[in-house]
């Protein structure tokens, strides 16, 4: 079950975690796009404002 975005962040929120622009986007695109792979996430991710890197520098 994918939640809906500002669901998630609450959740994160309870959890003591920040909700940054990047997570958001992350969020977003996982949220509009449920089945896509690492790869498309992240860029639909850079796609919007707030830079997104991955992990490993690649």
């Amino acid at each position: 079950m994918v939640h809906p975005p500002l669901e998630v962040e609450r959740l994160l929120r309870g959890a003591g975690l920040r909700v940054t622009a990047p997570r958001r986007a992350v969020l977003s695109a996982v949220h509009e796009h449920p089945h896509s792979d690492t790869e498309t996430l992240l860029g639909l991710s850079r796609a919007r404002p707030g830079s997104v890197s991955s992990a490993g520098g690649g």
